[in-house]
């Protein structure tokens, strides 16, 4: 514990050393994360500007969040308070000196409208830094500066958190419940927690936290769309999948697709997987779950599934090993000669573009699992 503890400290010190020279070499810059932020993106994003401004208050620093997922908005509406360091855009500038990516390391999936060039550079931003807890994205290469990837962290908040213990500093008490209800969430109540993360969560307690008070702004009934969604992901499942003596189950819904596929693992699915189409972005995104002891018996890592999956459709992907998703984009798919000339309706759009991609699925998670 200690030896690893003095590990973390000297592999953060550095980063950080080369992180606080990059933004003395410029006025500003953007915080940001992947599209629909949860709870650790947010807290990220926050913790990481909270830090900024205590060791360089009169830098100008950015955070564009465009959207949060519905816990998200909820502990922002809860915590939020009268300060500067709380304001979260959802409008993104017209150049940025340095991009920093929390929570993920995917630039596609923080959603921002700078293209890339020719030359594998970002037009209209400078410089990207990624902090991230997943495994690294596919775009991470593109205008690359500097990147702390952690796999072995259970959420970004962590590492945002142990910058503040590297550099002996406190947060804002503000910005501690963000990082105290990142935590929380990201670990599903501590329920994949470690001696690592509960030393983290000391270290916020100790400020005189109270975790009850993280758990009144994270409770939210959920909501009638969200239990339609979990139902429907149920009801098209039209065949159950076995592989080893595993049972996959694979549905579509239209939202909630990370909600569906945690109901359905409660209904007893061994893997899930749910997908959810975008015709108008024309894409579809993929939500997926794993119990633990798949993980341990086929050395199983659903984030490089995912990864691989997503590349496989011009997208890309990633995540944890029992928890991630992934995207690609419809325009991969080969034409279905059911409607080669007619635009299809959305019943059909989805069922028959929904076969093809679970067939695609089932192919790869066959390999992954041999």
């Amino acid at each position: 514990m200690i030896m690893d503890y003095f590990a973390d400290f000297f592999q953060h010190k550095g980063f950080l050393d080369n992180f606080f020279l990059m933004l003395d070499s410029v006025s500003s810059a953007t915080i940001t994360t992947h599209v629909n932020a949860d709870p650790d993106a947010l807290a990220s994003a926050l913790g990481l500007r909270g830090l900024i401004a205590q060791l360089r208050p009169s830098f100008s620093v950015t955070v564009v969040i465009p959207k949060m997922n519905s816990t998200a908005k909820n502990i922002y509406r809860y915590f939020n308070f009268d300060s500067s360091l709380s304001q979260v855009e959802n409008v993104w500038p017209e150049k940025i000196d340095i991009l920093i990516m929390v929570d993920t390391s995917d630039y596609v999936m923080t959603g921002a409208p700078y293209t890339l060039s020719e030359k594998g550079k970002i037009n209209n931003v400078d410089k990207i830094v990624a902090i991230d807890h997943h495994i690294i994205g596919k775009y991470l290469e593109f205008s690359l500066n500097a990147s702390h990837i952690l796999a072995d962290y259970s959420s970004a908040t962590e590492i945002i958190i142990e910058f503040y213990r590297t550099l002996q500093l406190e947060p804002d008490i503000n910005i501690a419940k963000f990082l105290l209800a990142g935590i929380i969430t990201d670990t599903g109540h501590f329920k994949y927690a470690n001696s690592r993360t509960l030393d983290n969560a000391k270290f916020l307690l100790d400020r005189n936290l109270k975790i009850t008070e993280i758990n009144d702004a994270l409770y939210q009934q959920m909501a009638r769309s969200e239990k339609i969604a979990r139902l429907k992901a149920a009801m098209r499942i039209t065949q159950l999948h076995y592989i080893k003596d595993l049972i996959v189950a694979i549905s579509h819904v239209s939202s909630y697709e990370a909600s569906a596929c945690k109901a359905l693992l409660e209904l007893g699915a061994d893997i899930a997987l749910v997908v959810a189409f975008d015709r108008k972005r024309k894409e579809f995104r993929i939500s997926g779950r794993t119990r633990e002891y798949v993980i341990k018996k086929f050395n199983f890592h659903l984030g490089k599934f995912m990864r691989q999956f997503g590349s496989q459709w011009a997208g890309s992907g990633g995540g944890h090993d029992g928890a991630a998703g992934c995207y690609g984009l419809l325009l991969a798919i080969e034409p279905n000669p059911k409607f080669p000339h007619q635009k299809p309706n959305k019943h059909e759009f989805d069922n028959v573009f929904f076969h093809l991609v679970e067939s695609k699925l089932l192919k790869l998670l066959q390999n992954f699992l041999e």
